[in-house]
């Protein structure tokens, strides 16, 4: 309670030095920047716990519907740490070795079998420990719990969800069981009625409001005011330095959340890799084309969508969204590389939004963004290449693509549903 007390302190006096130079604050100002900045230290702490370079992914809790049913609040509050596969059976053993830094209080498992009380169907680990004396709470799940989190999520914020806790439970172990399986065994499964509706692992999706070249074409009329239009710049090491320096931090919102478990799904069974670009540099990549984006937090992520071994096509259908299990991002685009003499380096960067602000599906989503197409967020994505001080020429920058890549990322609706 002490550390506590002198942390609260502090974030005290840097907000009321923040107050005088802005005209002060009110009590709930007050407070929600206090949350914010105790669900940073604890952000930090689990970062560093779970490291990019070893490939776990930190996101933040649930993205705030209108309103959660208040026996979920618990588990959609909590900050997520995900195991880009299986999750390790020790992997909450990692908060007993930084005595001093992180204090472990408790922890419950799910692992052979799932969750059996509200809500059911959960598999990973609930951790509770302090962080500076804050008391937090983080589940840790491998790639199928974090689907069964997406799912939990969407179905509990869903407008007009009034059948839980018991329709919904009983759905819940449904799609805990059905995630667990082996692809193969999945088309044999009962499942109950409702898993392909609105509430459903695969919720129906809706009409398209605005056509893909229709966005695109009004999207390229935007660009030329990005800086880099469609011409492509390449940054000398000051230019360079100060895209990098200004990236926006502010979040770009998902449009598509209805299509999300079908992405992850089709990257699943095609077995398409993501990886944190903080340990695999550009130079070390596989000639081709290449999603990336960067997370709530800063790290960057990305996935082959073309190899000189070539892919499906359907795999520009899976979208950036899935590098972070749908979370708002910082940035988001494709990026080429090409190879050299000395090794891999890219060839060209853009920021084409995807699903993070050309959906067909809204509309108007373009306009949000009051004409400026995320040039600036190219910054992202820009410090993890080799640049002058590698003796590298940084890569042209675009602000978008010079043919529309996403024709083939918006799917028609499955007549099954799926």
């Amino acid at each position: 309670m002490r550390a506590r007390a002198f942390f609260i302190l502090i974030c005290v006096m840097i907000v009321q030095s923040s107050c005088h130079r802005a005209g002060g604050l009110t009590l709930a100002q007050l407070e929600a920047q206090l949350k914010d900045m105790e669900a940073q230290a604890v952000g930090e702490a689990l970062r560093d716990l779970f490291p990019a370079s070893e490939g776990w992914v930190v996101l933040p809790e649930a993205p705030k519907p209108h309103s959660w049913p208040d026996s979920l609040r618990f588990w959609l509050e909590a900050p997520r740490v995900v195991c880009h596969d299986s999750l390790p059976p020790d992997a909450w053993t990692r908060f007993l070795g930084r005595p001093g830094q992180v204090e472990f209080v408790d922890v419950t498992g799910y692992l052979a079998t799932p969750r059996n009380q509200t809500p059911m169907g959960f598999r990973g680990f609930v951790v509770q420990f302090k962080v500076k004396g804050i008391e937090s709470t983080a589940l840790l799940v491998g790639s199928t719990g974090m689907r069964w989190l997406v799912w939990l999520e969407y179905a509990s914020g869903f407008p007009g969800t009034v059948m839980y806790p018991g329709e919904l439970d009983s759905l819940g172990l449904a799609v805990s069981g059905w995630l667990a399986s082996q692809p193969e065994e999945r088309e044999t499964m009962s499942l109950p009625v409702g898993f392909f509706s609105e509430v459903g692992l695969f919720p129906p999706c809706p009409a398209t409001c605005v056509d893909q070249n229709t966005l695109y074409e009004t999207a390229l009329r935007h660009s030329m005011t990005g800086g880099a239009g469609m011409e492509g710049l390449r940054p000398d090491l000051e230019a360079g330095q100060r895209i990098i320096r200004e990236a926006p931090s502010s979040l770009l919102q998902h449009q598509e959340p209805f299509l999300l478990q079908r992405r992850l799904e089709m990257m699943e069974n095609a077995g398409w890799p993501g990886f944190h670009l903080s340990y695999a540099a550009v130079r070390g990549l596989e000639s081709g084309i290449y999603l990336w984006a960067a997370g709530p937090f800063g790290q960057v992520r990305a996935m082959a969508i073309e190899r000189a071994d070539s892919l499906p096509e359907s795999a520009l259908s899976i979208g950036p969204s899935v590098l972070f299990y749908g979370r708002p991002l910082r940035g988001v685009g494709t990026f080429s590389i090409e190879s050299g003499p000395s090794g891999s380096y890219g060839r060209e960067i853009d920021a084409f939004p995807w699903e993070y602000g050309l959906s067909p599906y809204v509309e108007g989503s373009l306009q949000m963004f009051h004409g400026e197409i995320f040039f600036s967020r190219i910054g992202w994505i820009l410090g993890f290449s080799p640049g002058p001080r590698e003796g590298y020429s940084w890569p042209h920058l675009r602000t978008l693509p010079g043919e529309n890549p996403s024709l083939s990322l918006w799917l028609p609706i499955p007549e099954n549903g799926r």
